[in-house]
């Protein structure tokens, strides 16, 4: 069963949405450990993978195809290399874990996957949009698409509010402010989700 998938801005509350729709369904699993706590129902494995064969075999069978793609998204990329390679390396990651989520038979629940990613990419212009929008629809199909994307969407100024208490977003920032980097996030997040509807 398909995978239920979280997207919003950085701050925007996906995982605690993510928690609260796990705390409320014990069938669903959690598909990142970061999720799950202390929780001791379905879990995936160590590489955030479902337990089951017949995923994981899907999965094998499917990594070369994934990593083609991996390699096709680091040569569309505008960044030095050595960034490229580290996020194609984490396409590859997502786009297989994505696939083994999509055919095991337990639903979970992902706050970061392959649609943040891209998010992520275009908010720091390592990607144009044009190239975002493409793999955002691409990694929205078959064999990839979760079931099922909630999309989040706050304020700016409660995204800054949010990033300035929260030292894993400060560590984010790089050389970018708060507040520009909570607006490169919500205009990225606004060109794939509110103006492609």
């Amino acid at each position: 069963m398909p995978y239920i998938e979280y997207v919003g801005p950085p701050g925007s509350g996906k995982t605690t949405i993510a928690r609260q729709l796990l705390s409320s369904d014990i069938e669903m699993g959690f598909g990142r450990r970061s999720l799950g706590g202390d929780d001791h129902r379905k879990r995936v494995n160590i590489l955030g993978l479902p337990p089951e064969f017949h995923a994981q075999l899907r999965l094998i069978t499917g990594l070369i195809g994934d990593i083609f793609l991996a390699l096709r998204f680091a040569y569309c990329m505008r960044a030095p290399w050595s960034l490229r390679l580290r996020r194609s390396f984490s396409m590859a990651y997502l786009l297989a874990r994505s696939r083994a989520l999509a055919n095991s038979k337990i639903t979970w629940v992902l706050d970061q996957g392959l649609q943040q990613h891209i998010l992520t990419c275009l908010a720091h212009n390592w990607i144009t949009h044009r190239e975002a929008l493409a793999w955002k629809n691409r990694c929205n199909s078959k064999p990839y698409a979760p079931s099922s994307t909630h999309l989040i969407s706050v304020p700016i100024s409660v995204l800054s509010h949010r990033m300035q208490s929260s030292p894993k977003h400060i560590g984010q920032l790089g050389s970018l402010s708060v507040l520009e980097y909570a607006r490169r996030n919500v205009r990225a997040y606004e060109y794939l989700y509110e103006n492609a509807l």
